[in-house]
C-alpha cells in the first residue's frame, strides 16, 4: 500500500485469533522485493506487538494506523 509521505506498507491478512511465526514467513520474503517497506500481519489476534521487524496487529488497531495515522 503506497501512502503519501510514508514508506511502503506491506499487509497480510490472517483469520487467526493466534499468530504465530508460519503465519508471516511469505510476507518476510515477499518484502524482499521492496526497499526497506513497513510490514504488518493483521488478524483476530488481540495482542499487538512487533516481532522480527513486523507489526503484529488486531484488525481494529490494524485500520485505525491504515487509516488515520
Amino acid at each position: 500500500m503506497e501512502r503519501p509521505g510514508k514508506r511502503i506498507l506491506l499487509v497480510e491478512i490472517k483469520s487467526t485469533e493466534k499468530v504465530i511465526q508460519d503465519n508471516y514467513h511469505a510476507l518476510k520474503l515477499f518484502s524482499l522485493s521492496f526497499e526497506n517497506p513497513e510490514l504488518m500481519v493483521i488478524s483476530r489476534d488481540p495482542a499487538h506487538r512487533m516481532v522480527d521487524g513486523i507489526e503484529l496487529a488486531p484488525y481494529q488497531r490494524a485500520l485505525e494506523k491504515i487509516f488515520f495515522e
